[in-house]
């Protein structure tokens, strides 16, 4: 079933209104580029983070194009988008394919224009951190802080109050457990809002935070008002294994289709799994990508970019769980990264011609392949 050349005025809008300059990230976010502390991003660079947001936007546009081309029975568009975003029974109705058109579209808009975000839901301009350290981890055996920052006293005791004698946080921690899955929550006070969140603990440091260990990028949270992005150094191009201060610097802008594509026949590569001896997507990832990724988070707010069966963040898992690659298109509708890697591949499919087969470079099957 061929859709018709725009499937629905919004993706005739994502399709062709998108290409347009990023506002300042200065505008968008309150972001700190004069320091580290606090969650300053003078590491990253104002430049860096402006180059990235305008990225961001470029692959958005290349994601509505996909949408557009896919409607119109562009091959690569229908292999991929088929791939990743996974019907049962191939094409897609025109309903599957607005729904992802308009995730790609409001976005875009968003970097483009401000606005409200999670979901219409918060008017606030949102904070853009660049480490974990807005926030101080406690535990409920420490002293509360009210809302000047400053502790108060328990009525009944005279004493200081502390966490786990004030019930609305005790509430909160055991709410935020057994949202974790049964993790024990701890207490982060946030001197920007001037308030707690509640987290997994991460590692035992009393410094540790969503950017501890190597696997983290970022995270969105929208507990809190304004809502706000954490990036961590992994999730800037850092080449360093761990997410601490002393690897900061290690952060730097990697532009998009700045690696090159080194394809193979599409023969040659393993169906659903992964095989080290052949490019994967992910090798030629931008720094945007987990930028990318978080502001989905952002604007459409966690309810409607979170899937019931948990983020996938990876093309291939081998673990029996749910992976990118023929991720069912219920979860992949609502999974950021099945978004920002659908772009990222239809870029380079964009960028290189064919070969002398008519032949374009593909990622349908997580590897980078052309005839």
């Amino acid at each position: 079933m061929k859709l018709p050349l725009c499937a629905s005025i919004i993706l005739c809008l994502a399709s062709n209104s998108l290409a347009q300059n990023a506002q300042a990230v200065g505008t968008l976010f309150q972001v700190d580029f004069t320091t580290n502390n606090g969650g300053g991003c003078q590491y990253a660079g104002q430049t860096t983070m402006q180059n990235n947001l305008q990225d961001a936007l470029g692959l958005l546009t290349v994601g509505a194009q996909l949408v557009t081309d896919y409607g119109n029975d562009v091959g690569e568009a229908r292999r991929l988008l088929d791939s990743f975003f996974e019907v049962e029974s191939p094409p897609m109705t025109a309903a599957q394919l607005q729904a992802i058109g308009t995730a790609y579209s409001r976005v875009a808009n968003w970097i483009q224009n401000g606005g409200a975000v999670n979901n219409g839901q918060e008017t606030g301009t949102p904070y853009l951190f660049c480490y974990h350290n807005w926030l101080q981890k406690y535990s409920m055996k420490d002293a509360a802080l009210d809302t000047a920052g400053e502790t108060y006293p328990n009525i009944y005791t005279g004493t200081e109050m502390l966490l786990n004698e004030e019930q609305m946080y005790i509430t909160r921690q055991k709410q935020e457990t057994t949202a974790l899955k049964g993790t024990n929550a701890v207490p982060y006070w946030s001197s920007k809002h001037k308030a707690y969140i509640f987290d997994r603990g991460y590692v035992s440091s009393a410094n540790a935070g969503a950017c501890s260990g190597p696997g983290y990028l970022g995270v969105t949270q929208h507990s809190l008002s304004p809502s706000s992005i954490t990036l961590c150094p992994k999730g800037l191009g850092a080449t360093a294994n761990a997410n601490t201060p002393a690897n900061l610097a290690t952060a730097h802008y990697v532009g998009r289709r700045s690696v090159a594509a080194n394809p193979v026949p599409k023969a040659d590569v393993p169906k659903g799994t992964a095989n080290s001896n052949f490019q994967q997507l992910s090798a030629l990832l931008p720094s945007a990508t987990t930028f990318l990724h978080e502001m989905f988070h952002l604007v459409l707010g966690n309810d409607v970019s979170y899937p019931t069966v948990g983020e996938v963040y990876y093309l291939f898992t081998g673990r029996g769980v749910p992976q990118v690659v023929g991720l069912n298109y219920e979860y992949a509708v609502a999974n950021p990264e099945s978004y920002a890697l659908a772009a990222i591949a239809y870029d380079y499919t964009l960028a290189n011609g064919a070969n002398a087969d008519g032949d374009r470079v593909e990622f349908f099957s997580g590897y980078t392949t052309q005839g």
